[in-house]
């Protein structure tokens, strides 16, 4: 099966809500950023609406540049994929709308959505006007994997998978072929829609050429992600004003701080190791740099570099570059410029990116590399990370590496495991054979906040397993640890 990546978000870039051409456009209600319930990654995106509606948009066609073309010659074939978590599935009689393909007059060739009566998913095809029921009720608090076709001439179809055992939990292809190719492609609740669900890691394959595309999941699997790395240190080039810290924050802070350069001036970044991602990479199947960048007066051209070992690659420089708000521009590869082969982990590793200024003066607010990719299995090491005392009426959470106390803004998940001692145990510096094993908390999530009654920290363990008893013992006067 071939498989043409055209476009994938994980949310984590976290665009402006005008979205400045990460998407086309952003119809009706923006949605939130999540960043506590997400699918192997640091965001997602949250439509919570009572009769209401909002979506992504984006056209099926990209320029040399790697920008949206709103052009129906020819219009694409899409097969599309994400996560979705459904937090309040919709009240009888109502719906929440999921995706849909349409034509240059925005109606709907093709369309999934979630019948509140029955918690069936639906399938809509222009053919005959209709929506057709799966046969399966879909369940809140539960991460799925949705597939969503839509071909010229074929009958549309939507496939709901587990995304944790890769099941197939219902399929539905309609039986009336869809009107024609796609010109734009939505995710979201589109039209009217009362419920509130989580989207996360959309991933679309579009191409003229129907045999050129698949449903993602059957190269990706349901285990997959769309990661974020940002800028940590200078790279090779670096004539622009400014360094990597001016161009890495998400959202990015307009002209708070930024980077500016002149003509014929480049600057590239290395980025954050594939390591700090969210969830372990396994391979690597398409990545996507940008930069958000904005010009001294309107018309000034800038291309995106991205440099592989020793190869640099620049998009192509036209003159659009905007004065007024930042715009992103993004160029999506499969394969990596240095070996003209598939991406590793180590060449991503390795690369960097930036922009080459061909005019006076362009500024660059945000810069990096979005990463497409399979997920590993997640192991941990029992590593201890904290240390707190049973007995300590301060509740005090220790560095177990140095002794330091820390604030508990600064417990974080999935770092190692915390340590409950008591005046009878060992201190941390003892081996880890001098310690029963429930003393040992694995931490999935942690949660700081703060109130009138004073800070604190509320602390998940994973389903590897403390103790009931455990988390009641540990909770501190204000009801949480």
């Amino acid at each position: 099966m071939t498989h043409t990546y055209f476009h994938f978000d994980g949310f984590e870039v976290q665009a402006d809500a005008d979205d400045e051409g990460r998407w086309y456009g952003l119809p009706g209600t923006a949605p939130s950023v999540e960043t506590t319930i997400t699918s192997y990654g640091r965001a997602a995106a949250r439509w919570n609406l009572a009769a209401g509606a909002g979506s992504l948009r984006i056209y099926s066609e990209r320029d040399t540049e790697g920008q949206w073309v709103d052009d129906d010659t020819p219009e694409e074939d899409v097969w599309m994929s994400f996560h979705l978590y459904i937090t309040t599935l919709p009240g009888a009689g109502q719906f929440y709308y999921l995706c849909r393909c349409g034509d240059a007059s925005v109606n709907p060739r093709t369309a999934l959505r979630i019948n509140g009566t029955t918690g069936f998913l639906e399938v809509y095809s222009d053919g005959s006007a209709t929506w057709e029921a799966g046969s399966v009720a879909l369940s809140a608090g539960v991460w799925y994997v949705v597939s969503f076709k839509n071909f010229s001439g074929v009958a549309p179809q939507g496939i709901v998978r587990n995304r944790d055992t890769g099941a197939t939990v219902d399929s539905k292809t309609h039986s009336n072929a869809g009107g024609s190719q796609a010109r734009y492609i939505e995710i979201g609740p589109y039209t009217t829609s009362t419920g509130n669900c989580v989207f996360d890691n959309w991933v679309v394959e579009s191409h003229a050429t129907a045999a050129n595309i698949d449903d993602p999941v059957n190269d990706l699997g349901t285990r997959y992600a769309c990661g974020l790395l940002l800028p940590t240190v200078a790279g090779s080039y670096d004539a622009w004003t400014g360094t990597f810290a001016d161009v890495d924050d998400t959202p990015h802070d307009d002209d708070a701080t930024r980077r500016a350069g002149t003509a014929a001036q480049a600057f590239t970044q290395g980025l954050a190791s594939t390591s700090t991602l969210a969830a372990q990479v396994a391979m690597v199947k398409a990545t996507m740099h940008f930069a958000f960048l904005k010009a001294s007066a309107a018309g000034k051209s800038c291309a995106l570099r991205l440099r592989s070992g020793a190869t640099d690659v620049d998009t192509s420089a036209v003159a659009d570059i905007a004065s007024g708000a930042y715009v992103c521009k993004q160029m999506l590869r499969t394969t990596d410029p240095a070996t003209s082969s598939a991406w590793t982990v180590s060449g991503v590793d390795s690369a960097e990116v930036g922009a080459l200024s061909n005019s006076t003066t362009i500024y660059c607010t945000l810069a990096g590399m979005e990463l497409l990719y399979t997920v590993g299995d997640i192991t941990r090491t029992k590593v201890v990370a904290y240390v707190m005392d049973d007995f300590d009426p301060e509740r005090r959470v220790f560095d177990a590496r140095t002794g330091e106390e820390l604030p508990y803004e600064e417990v974080q998940p999935n770092v190692g495991w915390l340590r409950v001692t008591s005046g009878e145990m060992p201190d941390s510096s003892s081996p880890a054979d001098a310690w029963e094993d429930e003393t040992l908390l694995p931490i999935d999530s942690v949660r700081f906040s703060q109130d009138a009654s004073g800070p604190s920290l509320d602390i998940i363990p994973s389903s590897e397993g403390l103790a009931e008893q455990l988390i009641r013992g540990l909770a501190n006067s204000s009801g949480s640890l």
